[in-house]
């Protein structure tokens, strides 16, 4: 059952005032879409004479590795058959089309290849208050076991069935990684982090979410302002996070290590059936609630600390949350 502690009255800075919110499940994300953009020096309405430029290419040989640098729009990258390339679009927005004429000259796609390496860059005009707008969209054509480092502002992020590691950072633009067979290593902030198929995974990000399912290596997931959640076949676990929930899905009965660390979000994990686990649970200001009958050792009325498990088990387990709740059960077994 689980054991009741009494509440605490907080006072916390303004700057934390979203908490509750947070705590709740709730999340900061920007969605740059037709609102204003500001980052760099920039300050953009999209409003005026807009002018674009497409360009294209192809690849001289299959790149094993990509490097993208980009700003200000989308980045997409896809595994193809045969066929490797990039396709860019460039737009801005100015007062009137002598202007503008003059900012799409600045925006350019810079495309270098060396051996099997290729490195494209997109150059923005200089900031000036009658630049109104850039948009800039990438699309690549790679091999499935290329390996990628992108870094994209102020624009979303999308990689698709790319089995080499993939590396992103980002800011103000969500991140969604489907079907990834390696490592897969993102930094981003105040936006969506979306991993849906990986190796291993590294994870951080602040004021955004983090969902990462069928993670068949380790994870490492670090957190801040946002929930996680995360599905894992890995043998090590990490997870830390701070005004948000967690919720952890283990499904591999050989784990070693599954360790959780949050503040003011719920804690909720869950190992398989058939594992069994040495648990260390912790938590200030919260119940605690798992699935073995643990005695608390804590005589604090606002702590709890339980710990326990069968001798010689194989998987640790430890859980310390502050300022909310801690459930750890059993689910299915693993397959």
């Amino acid at each position: 059952m689980p054991r009741s502690t009494p509440s605490a009255c907080l006072s916390l800075p303004s700057l934390l005032s979203l908490a509750a919110l947070l705590a709740a499940g709730c999340s900061i994300e920007i969605d740059l879409d037709g609102a204003a953009h500001h980052g760099g020096g920039y300050s953009f309405d999209h409003e005026g004479v807009s002018l674009s430029r497409h360009e294209e290419g192809a690849f001289a040989t299959a790149p094993a590795s990509v490097e993208v640098v980009n700003k200000f729009g989308w980045i997409k990258v896809e595994a193809s058959e045969g066929s490797y390339g990039w396709s860019w679009d460039g737009e801005v927005w100015a007062d009137d089309s002598t202007d503008a004429e003059t900012f799409l000259r600045g925006l350019l796609i810079r495309v270098d290849g060396s051996g099997d390496h290729a490195r494209l860059e997109v150059t923005l005009p200089e900031p000036d208050r009658d630049l109104n707008g850039i948009e800039s969209n990438l699309l690549l054509r790679l091999p499935a076991g290329a390996r990628v480092h992108l870094r994209n502002e102020f624009g979303p992020t999308f990689v698709r069935e790319i089995r080499g590691r993939v590396e992103v950072r980002s800011g103000f633009g969500a991140v969604e990684v489907r079907g990834a067979g390696d490592e897969v290593d993102v930094h981003n902030s105040f936006a969506r982090i979306d991993v849906r198929g990986a190796g291993a995974v590294s994870l951080r990000n602040e004021h955004g979410a983090i969902v990462a399912r069928d993670v068949r290596g380790n994870a490492d997931i670090r957190n801040g302002f946002g929930p996680v959640e995360l599905e894992c076949y890995g043998a090590e676990v990490t997870v830390e996070n701070e005004f948000a929930q967690v919720d952890v899905e283990l499904r591999n009965r050989d784990a070693r290590r599954l360790e959780v660390d949050n503040s003011f979000g719920a804690v909720e994990v869950e190992i398989p059936g058939d594992a069994d686990a040495q648990l260390q649970v912790e938590s200030s200001f919260g119940d605690v609630e798992t699935y073995l009958s643990l005695p608390d050792q804590d005589d604090s009325p606002f702590e709890v600390r339980m710990s326990g498990g069968p001798s010689g088990a194989g998987l640790h387990v430890r859980v310390s949350n502050e300022h909310g709740t801690v459930r750890v059960r059993r689910g299915p077994s693993s397959m």
